[in-house]
């Protein structure tokens, strides 16, 4: 009994505690921060595609987008049909001037996501905001898409679907650079919410897709690796364009939509992180803020690595890649999300 009581106390009581003391004294003081600084910002009609934006933290920064918006047109990229149906009612609710567009799409499959990025391209005249959200929590081992695309469904989601979107639209964020009327005041944007805290210490170099080296702490830090090489040759060869990759932190969000947890661990961790996550609306005015903010004077500025206050992560927290890795883990992904089967 004394060692049930002790194990939730360590486990459940002083975690809890921390979370909420943390929520008192620093997220809710940076999410009051940001939202003056939203509420500043000058974005007339944006273009935005939300891949991971039926639930979480993309619905968030889906609605806080139309919030801070005139005449927005936001396409939100998703699975869920019904969710997104929940999703579009509070983009019209916040900005009924706003256009609201959803595609569903399993983005794990490269196969879905190729003519969606190409229907994009054709109809769009240009794209302001590229917002990357989508991804998996699991305990499960190295698990591939399909016989098709046998590449684990983690990196898929959290690193080369991500990018398929990143490099094939870009076009449409190059154009907006000069087409979209708020880049007077804003540079288009892409960001990847995941990890901006990794760094390329721990990268299996002879194993960059985990066939044979697998565990979800090395998939984790490869994702978070070829996220940030790949931002980098984008950002040098894009000025106008401002790539972050952020941390969210604990955000109270749909986590486990794909039930990839056991059964009896999937209930009480559904129920700690809407008990004690931060709400995934004010998550997305910290990331928005953060993703917008004005580059110091003289200073190239447009590869962010943003924490989940909304601050940027010192250089001294991360191990960047030379140029030879970030050549390296560009030209693995192009193989990856370009190779036929």
């Amino acid at each position: 009994m004394l060692l049930a009581a002790y194990l939730f106390g360590v486990l459940v009581v002083l975690p809890g505690l921390f979370i909420q003391t943390r929520q008192r004294f620093v997220i809710e003081p940076a999410t009051r921060l940001a939202k003056e600084a939203n509420n500043a910002l000058i974005l007339d009609s944006p273009i935005s595609v939300v891949v991971g934006g039926t639930n979480g933290i993309g619905a968030g920064m889906a609605i806080k987008l139309a919030q801070y918006s005139t005449n927005p047109t936001i396409h939100i990229v998703g699975r869920n049909a019904t969710a997104a149906k929940g999703v579009i009612s509070d983009l019209e609710l916040v900005n009924p001037q706003g256009t609201y567009t959803f595609h569903k799409c399993d983005v794990s499959h490269f196969s879905e996501v190729r003519p969606l990025v190409k229907s994009l391209r054709a109809d769009l005249p240009y794209l302001s905001h590229l917002i990357l959200t989508a991804g998996l929590f699991t305990n499960q081992g190295r698990t591939e898409v399909s016989l098709e695309q046998p590449h684990d469904i983690k990196l898929v989601l959290h690193h080369y679907s991500r990018f398929l979107f990143t490099r094939d639209l870009m076009p449409l964020l190059q154009a907006a650079a000069k087409k979209w009327p708020g880049a007077k005041t804003s540079n288009p944007q892409v960001i990847s919410v995941l990890d901006s805290r990794g760094n390329m210490r721990n990268i299996a170099w002879d194993d960059l897709d985990l066939k044979d080296e697998y565990s979800m702490s090395l998939a984790r830090t490869h994702a978070i690796s070829m996220t940030d090489a790949t931002q980098h040759r984008l950002a040098v060869q894009n000025p106008d364009i401002t790539f972050s990759h952020a941390y969210p932190g604990f955000v109270a969000s749909s986590l486990f939509e794909r039930n990839n947890l056991p059964s009896w661990l999937e209930t009480p961790a559904r129920g700690l992180v809407r008990a004690l996550g931060v709400p995934s609306l004010d998550c997305a005015d910290i990331l928005l803020a953060a993703m917008h903010k004005p580059s110091p004077p003289g200073e190239q500025d447009n590869h962010r690595f943003i924490d989940s206050n909304g601050k940027r992560v010192r250089p001294s927290m991360k191990k960047l890649a030379n140029e030879e890795q970030v050549e390296t883990l560009w030209a693995h992904s192009v193989d990856i999300i370009d190779r036929k089967v």
